[in-house]
């Protein structure tokens, strides 16, 4: 989304909160998106999502963001610098411990179902078995 058509003076003197001005950018985009009319003057963002926005000259940023993210050829979003190199993933893998599990496979149709111990969820595994008994 942008702004551009937009007076000056919609934005001028203006104190913005809450809001999200985010611009998706895939490799090859041209990043930060000026998105704001020319001549904006006195322009204040107060916890704003500013990431890939060319902030209009002398606004001010407080408890805001303002980022360059760029997804890259790999499809994960990452932070860039001004030369659009990727420095730091932007959603880093969450670390998942291993559950403590038991399996029991099932003596009539091969499906071996495991248990975790801890939450007794219950999965179920085809084993190649199983489908060689249907043909």
């Amino acid at each position: 989304m942008t702004f551009k058509d937009m007076s000056p003076n919609d934005f001028s003197n203006c104190e913005i909160h809450n809001s999200c001005f985010y611009q998706k950018a895939k490799i090859g985009d041209k990043i930060p998106k000026d998105i704001f009319p020319d001549g904006v003057e006195n322009l204040i963002f107060v916890r704003c999502n500013l990431d890939n926005v060319l902030l209009p000259k002398g606004a001010t940023m407080i408890d805001s963001t303002n980022k360059l993210i760029q997804q890259q050829i790999d499809g994960l979003n990452w932070i860039v610098d001004k030369t659009l190199k990727p420095i730091e993933l932007l959603d880093k893998p969450i670390p998942v411990e291993p559950k403590e599990t038991t399996s029991i496979k099932c003596p009539d149709c091969g499906v071996t179902h495991s248990f975790e111990k801890e939450t007794g969820l219950i999965s179920a595994e085809v084993k190649p078995a199983l489908i060689e008994k249907e043909l």
